[in-house]
């Protein structure tokens, strides 16, 4: 769950709200399984349309902690975040799946992310465009692994590269998961760290 990710309370961001399926997933989970305040910040910007209304105000109605920012990502959300000076614990990124679309998401999240904190990236297999915008934002200083069994395939960024035993929602592992995860830590992948100037800046 993301929200391991949040020491005692902490901020989950999605981009690409939809019908909410991944949001009421993050909210019930963070209801269950933890004691502590979790806000959930979703961007979305097919808002107007009326399927992702209902969902929205389905959401609303049931959870206190969930916060709607509608408009294009490239828009509003760097602007809100600032505005309401959030740091984020866990980002979804799931929205505009073109190569420009997410690299512009990357580099409007990266800025907000507590150390520790996680960049997490829909659709890395079956969406060639997400997966190369993402690749061409500078990544220096961030951990990254595959989890190619989640749906269409994900990647994950971790920001910095402390040692385990630093970073608190670690504790949820199991001794064997903490060595495994420790070993993806001290792992680096040339293909991915050496970073391209991007055609977008």
């Amino acid at each position: 769950s993301a929200a391991y990710v949040c020491e005692n309370g902490g901020n989950i961001l999605e981009i690409g709200f939809n019908v909410g399926t991944s949001s009421i997933m993050f909210l019930r989970q963070a209801e269950k399984f933890f004691d502590f305040p979790i806000s959930l910040y979703s961007c979305e910007k097919m808002h107007h349309r009326e399927h992702v209304k209902k969902a929205v105000n389905f959401i609303e109605n049931h959870f206190s902690n969930f916060n709607f920012i509608p408009g294009d990502s490239t828009e509003v959300l760097d602007k809100y975040l600032s505005k309401n000076e959030i740091k984020i614990d866990f980002a979804f990124i799931d929205g505009d799946h073109s190569r420009k679309g997410a690299y512009n998401d990357v580099n409007i999240v990266q800025p907000y992310i507590k150390e520790g904190g996680i960049i997490f990236i829909d659709d890395w297999y079956n969406c060639p465009a997400v997966r190369e915008g993402a690749l061409e934002a500078d990544w220096k200083g961030w951990s990254r692994f595959e989890v190619p069994k989640y749906e269409n395939g994900a990647y994950v960024f971790l920001k910095n590269k402390p040692k385990t035993q630093n970073i608190k929602w670690i504790d949820k592992f199991s001794d064997n998961d903490k060595k495994i995860f420790e070993k993806i830590l001290n792992t680096n992948n040339p293909k991915i760290s050496r970073r391209k100037k991007s055609s977008y800046e």
